[in-house]
């Protein structure tokens, strides 16, 4: 079973990440920086203090950067104790495959697929009906994943896995979210409350 695993995965790599050309390069290394991202939650954190008082601006904040934590935390163990070879340090597929980046830790599963899909899950869970634009954040995590491929570092099932444990893990937040679970160590509304000059929005 996992030698077929492992044939599709370099199967589709090589196919996908060799559609690349050196045109898309700049975009897709832009892309695959988490820094390049910084602004969207510049703006997304704005318009959550904008849009909610600050108490529950400050949960919703708190609720994601522990939710970034944990999925940090758990993936990197995952990754040591899995111990699985990026491609970019295949010596059998370094030859096969177009090399933007060279990550030297291991490739199962995928961090930026794990972190963008759990972090805009939970955003969309916490904020839809509050904010019509919030669908339009699952473009980040398709396009941060995929450029894992394009750059060649992760195999296909490192990011499939990567964002199934994302919205898993997301879920999961969201349920304490709900329920107030850190109500004890943050002084936390338990309802929503909105602006009443942004409830119109």
């Amino acid at each position: 079973m996992w030698e077929s695993i492992h044939e599709f995965d370099v199967r589709w790599l090589t196919y996908l990440n060799n559609l690349g050309t050196a045109t898309f390069d700049g975009f897709w290394l832009f892309t695959t920086n988490e820094v390049s991202w910084i602004p969207l939650f510049v703006v997304i954190i704005l318009g959550v203090y904008r849009k909610f008082n600050a108490d529950v601006a400050l949960k919703i904040l708190v609720y994601t950067l522990l939710l970034l934590a944990v999925d940090l935390i758990v993936t990197e163990l995952i990754k040591e104790f899995v111990s699985r070879i990026r491609p970019n340090n295949n010596r059998v597929l370094i030859h096969q495959l177009r090399i933007l980046t060279t990550p030297s830790n291991y490739s199962f599963f995928s961090g930026h697929a794990s972190t963008s899909f759990a972090i805009t899950y939970f955003l969309l869970l916490t904020l839809r009906g509050h904010f019509r634009w919030v669908k339009w954040l699952w473009v980040w995590p398709f396009l941060f994943t995929y450029s894992r491929i394009y750059v060649g570092v992760h195999y296909p099932s490192d990011l499939i896995i990567g964002s199934l444990f994302g919205v898993l893990i997301a879920y999961v937040f969201y349920t304490l979210y709900q329920r107030n679970t850190l109500k004890r160590l943050f002084k936390v509304p338990d309802k929503l409350s909105i602006h009443p000059e942004s409830a119109r929005e």
